[in-house]
């Protein structure tokens, strides 16, 4: 720290400092007020009775000051809310306080040019909001595959914003989430609302001015209910039967484990015969077979010594406790691993009739399947989730009560702001399984499909890359 910085640390920390501690010499006297001044600013506190005093503080505290005064004067923020469909006291209050928090983060609100702006752009968009003249969102789902990004850019060119679409603010409002009532707000339904034409409905998650609902998932999100998750059971089912393995051959087994126990494990080092003591003890005690299996494997698994155990047949012991350790793992697999194999090593008519299993009206779809499956000669597996994942999308659509059905259904990236949009969804059922089926397919590279219903919230777990 130079002399002067001395000085003015001493200043803000109201600390004694002695002038034979530092060399001022070269100084001129204005430059010494200077920098004992700089960093401060001048707050004129108008109190009940008229009296008003004038007071030096850091500007650091004098910004805090004034906005603490600018969240007392924004209810152009909570408007800019209702006009979003957020009309309840507790989604108000929060967007309030987190617009307010993410804009005086973003731009230079303490400047009162730059506020005064700011909210001259809130009124705007809040007035184009009521009056339907905005498309932001409309837009960006006919597009199908876009970036939200964009269409709010391209707002804020055509109406002049400077602020209210300052990238660092939005990226911001794209991550805001809190509760109303018993419901949670995810991240994306905000920024999706407030810079289009969308509004938060009192039933879906977001609705346009000619009644559409988009059905919006940001992040990982799982599409269906209890029909649909039934129809996925069926199928989980269906694909145990068809791949489960047979029990251990217990006999097999402890005529493998037995040659490990009658091995020779005397001249071995100590730190090994120590291991090959436990493996012993392992095999001869109460445990089940698998649990025996699971952990002598643990144990002689990459070691040579047990390596050099041959069967009869010349097959290494750590061989065939290999295939039995495989076989158990097989017959103990979870629905995502076994979903898995299904897809990706089943023969093309079993994985027919196993996708068939994801339709509630199987002989309409059949030809939609069957035409999906052969329109590719590799990565079965892929082909086959995104099939999955596409009619599980219109099962949800299918079995929503007729005034909460979606039109559009939306996966969005909240942190690249990515948007891939399946729809419009009409009452015909094979017009809307195609049509998801093709635009799957056709996204195949921008969708991670996992096979697993998470403990039954919903269908398999999609996010947008």
């Amino acid at each position: 720290m130079n002399d002067l910085e001395s000085i003015y640390a001493a200043k803000v920390l109201n600390e004694r400092l002695s002038l034979d501690s530092v060399d001022v010499s070269g100084y001129r006297l204005e430059d010494l007020y200077k920098v004992v001044k700089i960093n401060e600013a001048k707050v004129n506190i108008e109190f009940a009775d008229g009296n008003v005093q004038t007071v030096e503080m850091d500007d650091t505290e004098a910004r805090k000051l004034m906005r603490l005064q600018q969240s007392e004067e924004s209810p152009d923020l909570k408007k800019w809310a209702a006009s979003a469909g957020w009309d309840t006291e507790a989604a108000q209050f929060a967007l309030e306080g987190r617009l307010n928090s993410i804009y005086n983060e973003s731009i230079q609100m303490d400047n009162k040019g730059v506020r005064n702006s700011f909210y001259k752009e809130v009124k705007t968009i809040t007035s184009l909001k009521d009056t339907n003249k905005l498309d932001t969102l409309t837009n960006a789902l006919q597009e199908g595959n876009t970036n939200f990004k964009k269409h709010i850019d391209k707002l804020g060119a055509s109406r002049g914003f400077k602020f209210i679409t300052n990238s660092d603010a939005v990226n911001k409002v794209a991550y805001i989430t809190f509760e109303e009532g018993a419901v949670g707000v995810g991240p994306g339904e905000a920024v999706l609302t407030l810079f289009s034409e969308g509004k938060n409905p009192s039933e879906g998650d977001i609705a346009l001015p000619n009644g559409q609902l988009v059905e919006l998932k940001a992040g990982a999100g799982r599409p269906g209910k209890g029909k649909t998750l039934s129809l996925i059971r069926k199928f989980n089912d269906f694909t145990k039967g068809t791949q489960l393995t047979d029990p251990i051959d217990a006999d097999a087994a402890n005529a493998v484990l037995d040659g490990i126990v009658n091995f020779d494990f005397t001249k071995l080092p100590a730190a090994q015969m120590r291991v090959a003591e436990r493996v012993i003890a392992n095999i001869n005690s109460n445990k089940d077979i698998e649990s025996k299996i699971k952990s002598v494997y643990k144990d002689t698994k990459g070691k040579a010594y047990f390596d050099s155990i041959k069967a009869k047949d010349g097959k290494s012991i750590n061989e065939y406790l290999a295939e039995f350790q495989d076989q158990i793992k097989q017959r103990n697999e979870k629905e995502g691993a076994l979903s898995n194999r299904f897809f990706d090593s089943a023969d093309k008519n079993t994985l027919l009739t196993g996708l068939l299993m994801f339709a509630s009206q199987p002989q309409i779809v059949k030809p939609i399947i069957e035409k999906a499956l052969n329109s590719v000669s590799n990565n079965q597996g892929e082909v086959a989730r995104a099939i999955a994942a596409a009619m599980q999308i219109n099962e949800y659509h299918n079995e929503e009560k007729d005034d909460q059905k979606f039109t559009w259904f939306t996966l969005f990236n909240k942190d690249n702001f990515n948007m891939l949009t399946f729809g419009p969804f009409s009452s015909d059922y094979a017009e809307n399984a195609n049509r998801t089926v093709q635009d799957m397919l056709a996204n195949i590279n921008e969708i991670g499909i996992s096979p697993n219903t998470g403990g039954g919230r919903g269908g398999y777990n999609l996010t947008l890359k």
